[in-house]
This record gives structure tokens, C-alpha cells and sequence, in this order.
């Protein structure tokens, strides 16, 4: 499941516990379901909950919300060197976490190499 399926999960969850539990305050809501007021607060506005992370991504790459939404739904990431969207088994993967992806694809290693030879 993705961060934006995840993040439309539980708005649908906590809009539907506070319709079943009008008289209980919204504190004690957000309590139960281990997040704070502020953000239960943007769940149930009536506007798509982006993560923070596909916020971010908007931002740094200069980029709409939305355009990184679409693209991270479809497991494709930004490459920095190329600017364009590939699919994480092209990214070089950095470290010895595989859950972190390089900023670049590895067409930049392939053309930093043919460059310098």
C-alpha cells in the first residue's frame, strides 16, 4: 500500500468514527488513533491527504503535489541529474539500505564514465 492510499485509509476511518461518535472530543479521537490534533484536523478537511514526503518531493523538484502523487503511485522517482521520472530498479541504490534510492539514475554513472574515458 502506498503513503497516499494509506493517508486516504485513515481519513475515511477517522471521519467515520467521528460520525459514530459525535459527543466524543476530537483530542480523544486523534488519541486513539495514535496522531496528534493538528493533523487529524487536516484529515478530515474535505481535500486529499498528500504525505508529507510527495509534499516535499513537490517542492524540492519544483513540481505540483499532484504530478508526484501520480508518479510515486506508480513506483517511479525523480532523477536529479536527468530531471525526468524512471522506476526505482533504475536509480542506484545507496548504502546498505535498499529503501533509500540515489538522487540520480544509473544512466549518469554510464555517462560520467563515457565522458571521462
Amino acid at each position: 500500500m502506498t503513503p497516499l492510499q494509506e493517508a486516504l485509509e485513515l481519513q475515511k476511518k477517522i471521519k467515520k468514527a467521528r460520525g459514530q461518535n459525535p459527543d466524543i472530543p476530537d483530542p480523544i479521537i486523534a488519541k486513539r488513533f495514535g496522531i496528534g490534533l493538528y493533523k487529524m484536523k487536516q484529515l478530515l478537511a474535505d481535500e486529499v491527504p498528500y504525505p508529507s514526503s510527495y509534499k516535499q518531493t513537490a517542492k524540492r523538484i519544483g513540481r505540483t503535489v499532484e504530478e508526484v502523487a501520480e508518479h510515486r503511485e506508480q513506483g517511479m522517482h525523480w532523477c536529479t541529474h536527468c530531471k525526468d521520472w524512471f522506476p526505482l530498479d533504475q536509480l542506484k541504490v545507496g548504502g546498505s539500505n535498499t529503501k533509500h534510492a540515489a538522487a540520480h539514475c544509473e544512466g549518469r554513472k554510464r555517462k560520467r564514465k563515457q565522458s571521462t574515458s
